[in-house]
């Protein structure tokens, strides 16, 4: 049994000591990152992509103001950050799917077909608060000189959760 000890405790003080280091380490890396893009020590997790948002310049929106968008369309252009298979299952009636990785070879063609201009307010949604595509595509927007841009944060997960009215896309 002392043999044991022997190989044991020096062995579960190494493997302290990586803990340690790699939890020292994963600090220094979060406080070497921008501000605005760090990971809070402590906060509303479920706000976190609308504290990024906010600092990126996009506006953000709550399910009951879209709500109100959706009911009375205008002209605003709403746009899925999901995958065009996630965006055909169902998505917010009027929604464009549009992933930030198609926005190269998409949006040239949905803006012209869509007649939008600078002044076009645009909301984007994805997933939900653990999705940040919405983000990534409303950054995108604004660099593009398209400053109207507002994110809907809670996403399809609270849309549908809430009973938010649905669309499809009907199969060929």
């Amino acid at each position: 049994m002392s043999r044991l000890r022997k190989q044991l405790f020096p062995l579960l003080g190494a493997c302290g000591a990586i803990l340690c280091l790699a939890a020292a380490l994963a600090v220094a890396a979060n406080l070497v990152r921008p501000p605005a893009e760090r990971l809070p020590w402590t906060a509303d997790w479920s706000r976190h992509l609308e504290s990024r948002a906010a600092a990126a310049g996009l506006k953000t929106a709550t399910m009951p103001t879209l709500s109100r968008l959706v009911a009375a369309p205008g002209p605003a252009v709403l746009l899925d950050a999901r995958s065009p298979a996630a965006h055909a299952a169902g998505h917010i009636p009027g929604a464009l799917s549009l992933p930030p990785g198609d926005f190269p070879e998409c949006f040239p063609l949905l803006a012209e077909e869509g007649d939008w201009t600078p002044a076009t307010p645009f909301w984007v949604y994805c997933e939900g608060y653990a999705c940040d595509d919405a983000l990534h595509l409303g950054q995108t927007l604004l660099s593009a000189g398209f400053p109207d841009v507002t994110l809907y944060a809670g996403g399809w997960d609270e849309w549908s959760r809430h009973g938010g009215a649905v669309e499809t896309e009907d199969a060929p």
